[in-house]
């Protein structure tokens, strides 16, 4: 199905593209200037926290990062986070590759999983990316036309 649609609305097979295409950035936000930076552009430092705080939290480490603009401090763990990622269902006209079978007993039961639901991912993508092709080359005034050349059995018993 895939080889019959024109190169704009083929779906390619890529894992690298797909995941730049679907990752979803995580946005943090300062509790002291209440400035949004992105996750990735943070340094998160692993702090010994002390006495009253690793029993408290259970942890003898504490996440903590710096502001980028106010340069004051901030938990990890007490900072809000925003996920943004866009709304369901979204087509990329990209696919992940299909899985790889791997030897061994582990795997018998994963790979039959992971190639189900990268075959309904496959067709998902196929099928938003025909319906787009059909869309985009439907003409109205040919199909109005073609309906009025249609003939009734009534009119083929006369």
């Amino acid at each position: 199905m895939n080889a019959c649609l024109p190169s704009e609305y083929q779906v390619d097979v890529s894992t690298k593209r797909y995941e730049a295409k679907t990752q979803t950035n995580i946005i943090v936000e300062c509790k002291h200037c209440h400035k949004e930076f992105k996750r990735k552009d943070l340094r998160v430092l692993n702090i010994t926290a002390n006495f009253l705080e690793s029993i408290f939290t259970g942890s003898s480490k504490i996440k903590r990062w710096m502001c980028l603009d106010c340069h004051k401090e901030n938990r990890l763990s007490k900072t809000k986070m925003i996920q943004e990622r866009g709304k369901n269902p979204q087509y990329y006209q990209v696919v992940p590759n299909p899985p790889q079978r791997q030897n061994g007993l582990a795997d018998r039961n994963k790979y039959h999983g992971e190639t189900e639901n990268w075959i309904w991912k496959c067709l998902a993508e196929l099928d938003c990316q025909a319906a787009r092709y059909r869309t985009d080359n439907w003409n109205k005034e040919e199909a109005d036309h073609d309906e009025d050349d249609v003939q009734s059995t009534e009119d083929l018993d006369t």
